[in-house]
C-alpha cells in the first residue's frame, strides 16, 4: 500500500471531524444563550438565596425529607431486602 491510497480516509475522517466540531460549536452556543437568559446575575441569585435562609431561620420547609431517613431506607436496602427475600415453599 501507498500513501495514495490512505489519503481518501484521511479526507473522509477530517470531513466527520469538522461536521462534529460544528454541531459541538452551536450545542455550546445554545447552552450559552440559554445559560446567561436569567433575570439575575449569577452572584444576585446567591445573595439571595443565601439571605432567604437567613430570613427564614434555616429554610427548614426547602430541605429533602430524605434527610429524615436512616441510611438504610435511604439506600433502599429495606425495600431490596423484601424484593429479594422469597421464603422457601415446602
Amino acid at each position: 500500500m501507498d500513501i495514495i491510497s490512505f489519503i481518501p480516509i484521511f479526507v473522509s475522517q477530517n470531513k466527520i471531524i469538522v461536521g462534529l466540531v460544528g454541531r459541538f460549536t452551536e450545542n455550546a452556543k445554545r447552552m450559552s444563550t440559554i445559560f446567561h437568559d436569567r433575570p439575575m446575575s449569577a452572584l444576585d441569585t446567591a445573595v439571595y438565596w443565601v439571605e432567604y435562609v437567613i430570613r427564614h431561620k434555616g429554610a427548614h420547609h426547602l430541605r429533602s425529607e430524605a434527610v429524615k431517613l436512616t441510611w438504610y431506607q435511604y439506600l433502599l436496602l429495606d425495600s431490596r431486602a423484601v424484593i429479594i427475600w422469597r421464603p422457601e415453599q415446602n
